[in-house]
């Protein structure tokens, strides 16, 4: 029997002040960026016990554990909008710098409180000589949230004053979710495995920007089923999965500017993966997925729609691409078994910036290389070198609720010692 515990604390305050949101307006590629200087002073707090017992029950060998878990973060926030103009993504506008503004306040008063919790069993057990693997178990978990003030104005000589919260303010929810897992090991190195889980998370908070912001939604229950097949030959892995996860969905009308949880987000897909050495001296590690995202049972009419969509009902998740793909590789050179050289190629196909089908993200592609080369002495020293986005493409990442752009060329240059 082993009986295990940790416990952990981290203080971060954080300053800023510089663009902060960028919102896309139409398929041409209009958009606003806001200034937006904000302030955060957070306390977190997390621990975890636990025993761990292995017994075996005639052909039957289990290995069980117990153990609760429990997360606390504590935080105040202030943020403030700030100038703002207008642009092109895909024609950016040379425009003077931003006015600065003093983003700092100080004493700011706590404005939430997150509580996570967990109590949890499991048991492993293996049978048949180690064929079959079956892990089962339960967990009772809680969510809670308190926010103690909407909004922190800045008043006179930069005293924070905090506006009350006085609706939807607060929650506390409890659930208990089951989950289960099967493998089986079949000849010549083939698997085939299954699972179904479920798990309570937070509820979203309504976005900056929109009308009822800073609103806290209730805590979900989200599901997750999956199949797939592994094969492993030495340090070769390949795996196929079938997934569903299913959860609420969230949605910005954009002509009443509010955020609201309507009906669900149920995301189908297929995922590809294999890493290992394919030569002694290459090894590669890659996958692609492909993800079907659709809005369910929303109830939503959008006024004003020009396209007549009458809801969102069937239509595609927001910053969710039907296709990601990436493919890594790294050769150590025959000759010079010190150097390692690799590539990486990161793709993304298009995807939707808004949960109506209005605004569309193009595709984009990036690629990285790099270097890494060992000096050998009594303490190794690695010296690594490496070029992200080599082609300098410009891309967005991510549509959801905003803009988010992708990294540029960048060379980076490290280095370590093994003690």
């Amino acid at each position: 029997m082993q009986i295990f515990g940790a416990y952990g604390y981290a203080h971060g305050i954080e300053s800023y002040t510089g663009p902060g949101l960028s919102y896309l307006e139409n398929e041409q590629g209009d958009a606003t960026v806001y200034n937006l200087p904000d302030t955060s002073d957070m306390h977190t707090s997390v621990g975890r016990v636990g025993a761990h017992i292995t017994a075996k029950t005639g052909p039957v060998r289990n290995e069980i554990t117990v153990n609760g878990d429990y997360l606390q973060i504590l935080a105040g926030y202030f943020y403030e909008y700030g100038d703002s103009y207008s642009t092109n993504i895909y024609h950016p506008i040379a425009l003077t710098p931003l006015v600065p503004k003093v983003a700092g306040l100080k004493n700011i008063p706590n404005t939430n409180l997150n509580r996570l919790s967990s109590v949890a069993i499991a048991d492993v057990a293996t049978a048949f000589n180690g064929k079959l693997i079956v892990i089962g178990g339960v967990r009772g978990q809680w969510v809670g949230e308190k926010e103690y003030f909407s909004e922190i104005d800045r008043g006179s000589n930069n005293t924070p004053v905090g506006v009350a919260c006085t609706e939807n303010c607060s929650y506390n929810k409890g659930v208990a979710s089951p989950s289960i897992a099967a493998m089986y090991h079949l000849p010549k190195g083939f698997s085939v495995y299954g699972n179904f889980m479920q798990d309570l998370q937070q509820g979203p908070t309504a976005p900056d920007g929109s009308a009822n912001q800073s609103q806290v939604f209730a805590p979900y229950v989200a599901k997750q089923e999956e199949v797939g097949a592994k094969y492993e030959h030495g340090s070769l892995l390949a795996t196929a999965a079938l997934f569903q996860i299913t959860e609420p969905n969230g949605v910005l009308n954009p002509t009443t500017n509010l955020y609201a949880v309507n009906g669900d987000q149920r995301n189908r897909g297929l995922e590809l993966e294999v890493s290992g050495n394919i030569v002694p001296s290459i090894r590669v590690n890659g996958g692609i997925s492909f993800i079907d995202a659709r809005q369910r049972n929303t109830g939503v009419t959008f006024e004003n729609d020009s396209n007549d969509t009458g809801g969102t009902d069937g239509k595609r998740a927001q910053g969710i691409p039907g296709t990601q793909s990436n493919l890594n590789v790294e050769w150590t050179v025959p000759k010079l078994r010190s150097l390692n050289l690799d590539a990486r190629v990161v793709a993304s196909n298009g995807q939707w910036g808004d949960t109506a089908e209005q605004l569309r993200i193009p595709a984009w592609a990036r690629l990285d290389i790099g270097g890494r080369y060992q000096i050998k002495t009594k303490y190794p020293i690695d010296l690594r070198v490496n070029i992200d986005n080599v082609t300098g493409n410009n891309y967005y990442e991510s549509g959801l609720l905003g803009l988010s752009l992708g990294a540029p060329r960048a060379l980076r240059i490290s280095s370590g010692i093994h003690f």
